[in-house]
């Protein structure tokens, strides 16, 4: 009976399986979308155990769920500690710069379970 318990607990949803809410500003773009790293750039430090560095990419836009773009292709870049997977589709966040490209500030996987939830509304950018 004990083994059943354990068993039957694992499969019980927690509060990793909800789904979590993709908060954005006002001025950013969420879509679905894939990404091809173009280059990589190294920023470690001598301190940096992990290692990171800025990688350069585009986005190639499926369906914006919020805010206004009419490209397709966009380029972006983010300092992160690893590439992101090039042949599955995101939800990202893009913010702009200067120059028509971005800045991707979230990316997460489309059809991961439970799928990200993006928020109704924007947050206000501080002034």
């Amino acid at each position: 009976m004990g083994w059943a318990l354990l068993c039957s607990s694992a499969a019980l949803a927690t509060e990793e399986d909800e789904p979590y809410v993709l908060e954005y500003s006002c001025k950013d773009v969420v879509a679905v979308a894939r990404i091809n790293t173009l280059s990589y750039t190294d920023m470690a430090s001598e301190d940096d155990l992990l290692g990171h560095g800025r990688f350069a990419m585009r986005i190639s836009i499926k369906k914006v769920l919020r805010g206004t773009e009419g490209r397709r292709i966009v380029f972006a870049s983010q300092i992160a500690h690893a590439q992101l997977v090039e042949n599955r589709d995101f939800v990202v966040v893009l913010t702009p710069r200067d120059g028509g490209e971005y800045t991707l500030t979230r990316a997460s996987l489309w059809k991961q379970k439970p799928r990200p939830i993006v928020a109704a509304s924007c947050q206000s950018d501080p002034s």
